[in-house]
């Protein structure tokens, strides 16, 4: 006796599934990184605002099965002026200048990170559960 069960729909089902999770992790992964991104803005110290408004996001990229985006400022200076702890902001500009601005964005938004994603996933898993 022999028994066949055709499960081509279901393997395919289970392609597009992922591809679904994919894509809307990468999405979901991008928006946090704006959010990280006007966390350090508001951090950013400012004199000619042209590093404030450098700060940039890629697209997201994949590796095997993680998502990465870049995001930071695009001034020559940016670095510089990221890591100069020692400088002396202009505070009336920004009263919230310092620096390590995107390194503090970072450290502040990660608590909210995975929570974030798993929001953004939770409608493609409960409707992959069905």
């Amino acid at each position: 006796m022999s028994a066949r069960l055709d499960v081509g729909n279901l393997i395919r089902a289970m392609g597009k599934a992922r591809a679904d999770v994919r894509a809307e992790a990468a999405r979901a992964v991008e928006a946090y990184a704006w959010v990280t991104l006007a966390k350090a803005q508001t951090y950013t110290p400012i004199r000619t605002s042209a590093l404030q408004a450098s700060g940039t996001v890629a697209p997201p990229t994949f590796g095997g099965s993680s998502v990465s985006v870049f995001l930071g400022f695009n001034t020559p200076y940016a670095a510089a002026v990221h890591e100069n702890v020692g400088a002396n902001f202009d505070l009336d500009a920004n009263p919230l200048a310092r620096a390590k601005f995107l390194e503090l964005a970072i450290r502040e938004t990660a608590p909210g990170f995975v929570p974030f994603v798993a929001e953004r996933l939770r409608p493609l898993m409960e409707r992959g559960s069905r």
